[in-house]
């Protein structure tokens, strides 16, 4: 984690620190009623949670998506490159065959937002595939990714705010983002929370 804050509710426990309780370098903050007693913080944003989630899942689509998003094709885009917009889909979305690139059309308040009924794949395969690359302005604050089921991400990069009912599993060498769930798992790629907090907006094209 990269001053970053960790916490869990109703659970009670954090495992994989050592001391328990503790980060690597003491700069960032774990909260978990077995040991904290600042439960409050983790049950708001529990609470933050159901309604970002359930605002994500009820934004209307702007197009639909399905499969491998790096091969998703917009108008006037190169496949595998998207603009703003709230993208949906009816089964689970992937990063596979190749790297998902957002673009923010030059404007840096544009939002994506992908739905999903079931779940998110990534998959590593170094700077090639499985990844989630940003440009002309496209920011990871203003990324929503609500998941189904699981997220399991494995790409080298991954950018955006998963908001997943069950599960996310982080396993991306970089994760630029916050990742919500019932039960997220971090491997060993870096965590980091974009410093310019994000909304979710009704004008996803940022027009």
């Amino acid at each position: 984690m990269n001053d970053d804050l960790i916490g869990v509710s109703p659970g009670t426990a954090v495992t994989g620190f050592y001391p328990p309780g503790t980060d690597t370098d003491g700069t960032n903050a774990i909260y978990a009623s077995g040991y904290n007693t600042n439960a409050a913080v983790p049950l708001n944003a529990e609470n933050a949670l159901t309604t970002a989630y359930n605002t994500a899942a009820g934004m209307v689509a702007t197009a639909t998506v399905a499969g491998d998003l790096s091969q998703a094709s917009s108008p006037g885009y190169p496949t595998g490159t998207l603009p703003p917009g709230v993208y949906k889909s009816s089964s689970s979305l992937s990063i596979a065959a190749g790297n998902l690139t957002l673009n923010g059309a030059g404007n840096a308040n544009s939002v994506f937002i992908f739905q999903m009924a079931s779940t998110l794949t990534t998959t590593l395969n170094g700077a090639t595939s499985g990844n989630v690359l940003l440009t002309n302005g496209a920011s990871p604050c203003n990324i929503y990714w609500q998941v189904g089921s699981s997220a399991t991400l494995g790409g080298q990069s991954f950018y955006g705010n998963v908001f997943a009912y069950s599960s996310i599993t982080i396993n991306a060498s970089t994760f630029t983002g916050r990742a919500l769930a019932g039960g997220p798992s971090l491997g060993d790629g870096a965590v980091s929370i974009p410093l310019a907090g994000g909304s979710i907006i009704t004008n996803p094209g940022g027009n």
